[in-house]
């Protein structure tokens, strides 16, 4: 789990710069895909996929709500 958790963090921090960059729907895609991978690596209500799935609502509120592809 703790190579998903590092996972999970450089994948937070590599969206953060994607977003600020102006490319939030690069961003979302990023997000999307390391969350698919980590996923199963944690629970459901894991505290520590917060900070992916806060970062995966604001490249949609960007998006103008745009659903996930």
């Amino acid at each position: 789990q703790s190579d998903s958790l590092q996972y999970l963090e450089e994948g937070v921090t590599t969206a953060k710069r994607l977003i600020i960059r102006g490319n939030a729907e690069e961003a979302n895609h990023h997000m999307f895909e390391v969350l698919t991978t980590v996923k199963a690596d944690f629970e459901e209500s894991a505290i520590e996929l917060l900070p992916a799935y806060f970062i995966l609502a604001e490249a949609n509120v960007i998006m103008g709500g745009a659903k996930l592809k």
